[in-house]
This record gives structure tokens, C-alpha cells and sequence, in this order.
């Protein structure tokens, strides 16, 4: 079967067309909807309605297939005959286009160059552009319709190792601005809490890291990005203060629960030949934090060097502080 011919994209909706020419007409359907589904279509008409209508509301097929070297002629015949110059989504009366002319190696690396790196002047151009733009929620939802499922042009791809490293570095000492951080916030505040976090009521066997364990290179990844931060003036609640409601709830959840020594479940610690009741009142003779001890004592971590000699482990039943 011949690849190439001419084709259209219509709208269901209001029955307009946008007509082209193609050497592989299903491969240009798939860079259509590339295009199309980021908003960053060259057809300025047909990407706006796109975006209006949704991905649903399109259809494409072929109107006829024909030779190379027909597709201008053919293209013009057609955008004349179904009026969608006038009346439709094509922004010139067709023909363009090299008509199955092969471009030189050389030629195709100019092209490339040029279309890769855009000037400063162009990047702030299309800053200034789509700054400050908002799109209402009915258009990002269509928006996120017509990139679903196997209409994603990622669909069943997997991505080389070698582009997540480039990805990695890129966003690697990366912070976001204090306003940047604000946004994010007032955007996602009500989003995640209670039934509208897609992890609520989520637990045991439905969870979906149930029966999952993290490998010791993601163990140690985490453990990496997370050093110099909590801590200080780095720590996310650093100068805050719990509101007068959430100190409430945080008392109400703890009212009827037995904490410190009168807890059935707190082991006692032995250090410095004394035994403390609780892990959190040894921390605060050694001056370490709570969870640190705890590592120590169940072995998770090893012990450091200055501590090592004080005797710590958890208590055995029936010692006492005269031992």
C-alpha cells in the first residue's frame, strides 16, 4: 500500500477541517497529536480548538493516497475543493513543502541546530507570551484526556538510562524561589487531604507499596538528598509555630493513650550503668535525639565511636538502677 497521500483532521463538533499531505500519512497523524496533546502545534487555528473541543472530538483519515511527487498538486485540489482554507483550519491554499525532495545530511543538521537552541530573545518572547495565562479546568482536564492511555505518545516506551542521568543532573542543586514555593502551596491546598489524596483509605494489601522493600541504592540515594536538610534553620517547621487548632486535634488524638513509662510497650535502656525507662528520657542523658538511639539500639546503625563504651542496650527483665 502506497504511505503517502493526502488526509484530514475534522471536528465533529462544528464539522471543520484542516487538510495536509504526507509521505507516511500515519506517522504524521501520531507527530500531529504529539504536537497537538503539548499545545505546541505550528497550526496556531487548529491547536486552539483542539484545545477547546478535546482530543474526542477529532477524527482523521485519509482522503487519498497518491505518489511523491503529486501531494502539492493533489493538497491544493483538495484544500480548494473541501473550502478549508476559507472555511476551515488551514492557514495557506496548500502546495508547500519539498514534495518528496530528500534533504542533504548537512542540510538537516542547519535545520536541527536551529530549531534546538532558540535565542534568548525568542525564549523571553514566548516567556512573556504564556506568563500569567490560566486555563480553565474543563480545558486542562481535556487536555488531559487526549493524553491517556495509548493516545500518550510515551505509550509502552521506556526511557533510556542514558536521558533519566541527563535528567537527574539537569535538576540536580535545583531550588524553587520562596514565590515559586508559595504557588505550589496556594495551588495544592484542599487537593491532597482527606478522601481527595488518591492514597486514602489505602492500607494493608491495597497499599501500593505493600510487601515492597527499597533497594540499599535507593536506600542510599534518599539517605544522600536528605543530608544538611530538617535540620536547623533548613527544617521545614523552623521559626513556624503549631496553629491553636492543630495543637487540639494533635491533644485530642492522644487523649486516653498512655506515653513515657506509663506505656506497657517503652523498654527500658541501660547506659552509664543507670536504667532509664524510655528510649526518649537515655536520649536526652546522652543528649542525642530520640530516633538516633533507637536506630543504635535495634542495630540499624552502628553505634559511634564516643558512645560505644557507655554500655547501651535495651534493658533485660528484673534489673534495677541498685544493680
Amino acid at each position: 500500500m502506497i504511505k503517502s497521500g493526502i488526509y484530514f483532521i475534522k471536528n465533529k463538533i462544528n464539522g471543520l477541517e484542516y487538510i495536509g499531505k504526507a509521505h507516511n500519512i500515519q506517522k504524521r497523524w501520531r507527530e500531529h497529536q504529539w504536537a497537538l496533546s503539548r499545545g505546541v502545534h505550528a497550526n496556531t487555528h487548529l491547536q486552539r480548538a483542539w484545545n477547546k473541543y478535546g482530543y474526542s472530538n477529532f477524527t482523521f483519515d485519509v482522503l487519498e493516497r497518491c505518489s511523491n511527487h503529486q501531494l502539492g498538486e493533489k493538497e491544493t485540489y483538495w484544500i480548494k475543493r473541501r473550502n478549508s482554507f476559507t472555511n476551515g483550519y488551514n492557514l495557506s491554499i496548500g502546495g508547500e513543502g519539498s514534495d518528496g525532495r530528500i534533504l542533504s545530511l548537512e542540510t538537516r543538521k542547519k535545520i536541527g541546530l536551529a530549531n534546538s537552541s532558540p535565542s534568548p530573545e525568542t525564549r523571553f518572547k514566548i516567556g512573556t507570551a504564556n506568563r500569567n495565562k490560566k486555563l480553565t479546568e474543563e480545558h486542562r482536564d481535556k487536555i488531559s484526556e487526549s493524553i491517556k492511555g495509548n493516545n500518550h505518545p510515551f505509550y509502552g516506551r521506556t526511557m533510556p538510562e542514558e536521558i533519566k542521568l541527563k535528567i537527574s543532573r539537569s535538576l540536580q542543586g535545583r531550588q524553587l524561589s520562596e514565590g515559586h514555593k508559595m504557588l505550589i502551596s496556594e495551588k495544592n491546598k484542599g487537593k491532597m487531604a482527606g478522601e481527595s489524596n488518591p492514597m486514602f483509605g489505602k492500607k494493608g494489601e491495597a497499599h501500593p507499596f505493600f510487601g515492597k522493600k527499597h533497594s540499599e541504592a535507593a536506600k542510599t540515594k534518599i539517605s544522600i538528598a536528605k543530608i544538611g536538610k530538617n535540620k536547623g534553620e533548613n527544617h521545614y517547621c523552623w521559626g513556624k509555630q503549631k496553629s491553636e487548632n492543630i495543637r487540639k486535634k494533635i491533644s485530642a488524638s492522644r487523649k486516653g493513650k498512655l506515653s513515657g513509662k506509663d506505656n506497657p510497650n517503652a523498654k527500658k535502656v541501660v547506659c552509664d550503668g543507670l536504667i532509664f525507662d524510655t528510649i526518649s528520657s537515655c536520649a536526652k542523658h546522652l543528649s542525642v535525639s530520640q530516633s538516633a538511639l533507637s536506630l543504635w539500639l535495634n542495630e540499624k546503625r552502628a553505634t559511634p565511636k564516643k558512645y560505644r563504651g557507655r554500655g547501651l542496650r535495651f534493658s533485660v527483665g528484673g534489673e534495677t538502677n541498685e544493680l
